[in-house]
């Protein structure tokens, strides 16, 4: 079974796609200026991340004709990963982990 969702760092900002397979595999995919990236996580990393509420998920969808580069990345990046989802290409491919 695969359990994921949407995560923003405490600090930082940087959102995150956490998933869960087995109880135990835990990959951590990430939006940041440069790349998404996709690897094991440490225990303390995941600790600096909160689950993303419902309501905050549409703030961030909502300021994509924002002024602000970093909140216009983080919208665009949410809407890619909500359309990987949708499509299925995400639980592809955590199916194959």
């Amino acid at each position: 079974m695969v359990k994921a969702d949407f995560y923003i760092h405490k600090t930082s900002g940087i959102l995150a796609y956490i998933f869960q397979k087995d109880g135990e595999t835990l990959i951590l995919e990430r939006e940041s200026d440069f790349m998404e990236a996709t690897y094991h996580p440490t225990t303390q990393e995941l600790k600096e991340f909160r689950r993303l509420k419902p309501g905050e998920l549409q703030k961030l969808l909502n300021n994509i004709d924002s002024e602000d580069k970093s909140e216009k990345r983080q919208a665009e990046w949410l809407k890619r990963k909500q359309e990987q989802i949708r499509t299925g290409e995400i639980h592809q491919y955590t199916s194959s982990l």
